[in-house]
C-alpha cells in the first residue's frame, strides 16, 4: 500500500492475464501532430491540445505565494503546504489520461 503526498493511498496487485488476440482494424488512417491542434487524422478529425496544464500552473503558483505569505509552525502553514503538495499530482493524472482520451475518440 503506498500514500501519496496528496493523500490518496494506492494497493498494487500482480495478476497474469492471457492475451487475446483481436481482429485487424478495418481500415487506416494518418495521424498529423500539428502545433495549432494536437493532431489531425486523414479523416478530417482535429483533436485540440490540452489546456489543463496552464491552468494547472497557475493554481500552483496561487498556493506557493499563499505558502509564502504563511508564519513558519502555524496550523494555517500546515494547511496550505499540504494543499500545495496535492496539486501537482491533480495535473499529473489528467496528463497521463489524455493519451489514452485522445486514442478512445479517434478510434471511435
Amino acid at each position: 500500500i503506498i500514500k501519496e503526498c496528496s493523500g490518496k493511498y494506492y494497493a498494487s496487485f500482480v495478476v497474469e492475464v492471457e492475451d487475446k488476440k483481436l481482429p485487424p482494424p478495418p481500415k487506416e488512417i494518418g495521424i498529423d501532430l500539428g502545433l495549432a491542434s494536437l493532431a489531425v487524422t486523414s479523416d478530417g478529425d482535429k483533436f485540440a491540445p490540452a489546456r489543463f496544464l496552464r491552468s494547472a500552473l497557475r493554481k500552483i503558483g496561487r498556493l506557493q505565494r499563499s505558502l509564502s505569505r504563511k508564519v513558519k509552525g502555524s496550523r494555517n502553514r500546515n494547511k496550505a503546504r499540504s494543499l500545495a503538495g496535492q496539486c501537482p499530482g491533480e495535473s499529473g493524472g489528467q496528463a497521463s489520461r489524455l493519451p489514452a482520451q485522445t486514442q478512445h475518440s479517434a478510434h471511435r
